[in-house]
């Protein structure tokens, strides 16, 4: 191997995006499901009984653009809320609240919030393991909270603030989810998705 290849794989796990070059793989494939998602289908929703709220298609999507600016927001320390879509969170059972915007704007907000993770992936790898100061100042908080309440908080304690690992790991864990039970409806809808493998 030459001196030139081992200093570019060098320079390439220089960054938290080298060291997890499976992070921009996976997220390509978010925006590209997503993007997937035609007018027509747009306000397309599951129907069940007994099974809670579900998600719009479109509202999939904007789920998926406000968590990628949240998750980020816990090491970061900024939350932009109003440019989230989500105005009131339902949980499983109640209908969830959401401003409203053309298809068009929620994919342009996905794709800003996928810059905000791609900055952080630019990062220097050093900085993957580390807490940030924002991250450590709410996790000092819920400590605060959780032993106010008198409540036991000591595995909080032990666990420690979220470090941008940890951050960057649920992030793409969490799309992975949503994105999987998005293109099983797009395909029952018989929309053509884009495929992984």
């Amino acid at each position: 191997m030459s001196n030139t290849t081992l200093n570019d794989m060098t320079a390439a796990q220089s960054s938290i995006g080298g060291l997890l070059p499976w992070a921009r793989i996976l997220l390509d494939y978010t925006d590209a499901v997503c993007g997937c998602v035609t007018e027509e289908h747009w306000d397309m929703r599951p129907e069940g009984q007994g099974e809670g709220y579900w998600f719009s298609l479109g509202e999939f999507v904007m789920h998926l653009a406000d968590s990628r600016r949240e998750i980020l927001g816990n090491i970061s320390g900024e939350i932009e809320r109003e440019k989230l879509w989500c105005s009131k969170y339902g949980g499983t059972s109640e209908a969830w609240q959401w401003r409203s915007g053309s298809r068009a704007e929620v994919l342009a907000s996905l794709a800003e919030g996928r810059a905000m993770v791609d900055a952080w992936l630019a990062r220097p790898a050093s900085e993957l393991g580390a807490a940030t100061d924002a991250s450590v100042s709410q996790w000092k908080a819920r400590v605060e909270k959780i032993k106010a309440a008198g409540k036991d908080a000591s595995a909080i304690e032990a666990a420690g603030p979220e470090s941008v690992a940890d951050c960057l790991m649920f992030l793409i864990g969490h799309e992975q989810s949503h994105r999987g039970a998005l293109q099983a409806l797009l395909r029952l809808h018989g929309l053509e998705v884009t495929r992984y493998a």
